[in-house]
């Protein structure tokens, strides 16, 4: 039941064409053409499937352009935004909520060759696959300028343990607009509610496993296995958080390691 309204402000102000019936929009220069351009995510309604829509402005106000299938079972979406996909290629991440505790990531942009609207990663074959258990969204994680697409799953832990203390591990990946697939990137430690990660090479993160150790810290510990079963080691690192306005150094022996308007975070090596 949304509903958008537009207004030019080109000369004076004149509202355009109102859209209605979608869940969710992001505004963008999608056909490269130095106009804003609509993209609108429309729920699946009788026979037809869910399908997002390109709104070009014209003289008539705006129009659709393009269109294409989008996953139909999206709940909601936890992040939709405009932004560089990969080198000179621009258009909507599209991070959803697809069932309880899962989520995935449509990209979607316009082919100006084809004059097609596309969505490559959902009509691959691995989209099912490529579903995560994170809420986290897509992010430009080494600043350069392109989002950064994750997939995640739940570290490796002990059968007996707490699951609430277990942290996510998050692969992060390019956009490969030629194999219009996912190209991996960097792994991390996904620390979500205390709202940081932790980046790793891929062989490091093999050896080690972390956990919520408090309401404000995260603990790393290494990790062997004996009869394939995980089994947990000594701790090596633990970050903790504090609340900006009541942290005092000179309170504690831990050394700071970021901070943020809200947040201080230190850490401790053992």
């Amino acid at each position: 039941h949304a509903a958008l309204q537009v207004f030019l402000t080109d000369d004076g102000v004149a509202e355009a064409n109102t859209e209605e019936g979608f869940i969710n929009y992001v505004a963008g220069d999608f056909d490269k053409d130095s106009s804003t351009d609509l993209l609108l995510m429309m729920a699946p309604e009788n026979d037809h499937s869910a399908k997002a829509r390109l709104l070009t402005l014209g003289e008539k106000g705006f129009g659709e352009k393009a269109a294409c299938e989008i996953d139909p079972h999206v709940i909601s979406y936890s992040g939709l935004r405009f932004g560089k996909i990969s080198g000179d290629l621009f258009g909507a991440a599209a991070d959803g909520k697809v069932g309880e505790g899962e989520y995935a990531t449509q990209l979607i942009y316009y082919d100006s060759a084809a004059k097609l609207l596309v969505n490559p990663l959902y009509i691959n074959s691995n989209y099912k696959q490529s579903t995560r258990t994170s809420a986290v969204t897509c992010l430009d994680i080494d600043g350069d300028g392109a989002l950064n697409i994750p997939l995640s799953s739940v570290m490796d832990h002990a059968k007996d343990e707490d699951m609430t203390t277990v942290c996510n591990v998050a692969r992060w990946n390019d956009y490969d607009p030629e194999q219009m697939s996912l190209s991996f990137k960097k792994d991390a430690v996904l620390c979500e509610k205390l709202n940081f990660m932790l980046l790793f090479d891929t062989d490091k993160l093999k050896t080690v496993t972390a956990r919520y150790s408090a309401d404000n810290a995260v603990t790393l510990y290494s990790i062997s296995y004996k009869n394939s079963e995980p089994v947990l080691g000594k701790e090596q690192l633990t970050v903790y958080r504090y609340e900006k306005s009541s942290y005092d150094s000179s309170l504690t022996a831990q050394a700071k390691l970021h901070e943020t308007a809200e947040y201080t975070y230190t850490y401790i090596l053992s």
